[in-house]
């Protein structure tokens, strides 16, 4: 922060922390004030279904960055990390039924999303056998381990994940994606 034009001082960062860990990783985009992109998730759709939200909060860039250092080389984690634009994970749970997450990311640029949907493939692909092919081109696929289905998908600069019992995984998908 000494570094910036004009210096910034600690006291000015105490007055105004950085807010996001994309902030505190990249000092730029604290100094151009650069927020985190709002994620939304249409939840009382999800209600409709009989799901009730129990739990969501941000990974952010830190954490997008921790989770794939489990399966992929830290300079590919730390590449597919630094476009985040902004994400939120959501847990569900319904009565009877295995608990369903939801994770929606979005990210600076559609090569970003692409990029980071590459590395969170290449995770899964550590763990997990194909339940089945890339579908639509390179925008969509699907991990089963066990009776657990994740379901990837990027749209543009967004990249979304549900991981759920099989059918729930299914069916979550394009209540995800608002459709």
């Amino acid at each position: 922060m000494r570094r910036a034009k004009p210096p910034v001082s600690v006291d000015d960062v105490f007055r105004r922390p950085p807010i996001s860990s994309e902030q505190v990783l990249h000092p730029e985009k604290y100094l151009a004030n650069e927020q985190p992109r709002e994620v939304v998730l249409d939840d009382q759709s999800f209600a409709d279904e009989g799901w009730r939200l129990t739990a969501t909060t941000p990974l952010g860039e830190v954490g997008v960055r921790g989770l794939l250092l489990a399966g992929v080389p830290a300079e590919e984690a730390r590449r597919a990390a630094a476009g985040w634009g902004g994400d939120r994970t959501y847990l569900f749970e319904r009565e009877g039924r295995a608990p369903l997450f939801v994770w929606k990311t979005v990210w600076d640029t559609g090569r970003d999303a692409q990029e980071f949907f590459r590395a969170y493939n290449a995770l899964l692909a550590g763990r997990a056998s194909a339940a089945s092919s890339t579908t639509e081109g390179d925008v969509a696929r699907a991990w089963r381990e066990g009776a657990v289905l994740t379901r990837v998908r990027v749209e543009g600069d967004t990249v979304t994940i549900v991981r759920g019992a099989e059918a729930d995984a299914a069916s979550a998908m394009p209540i995800a994606l608002g459709q």
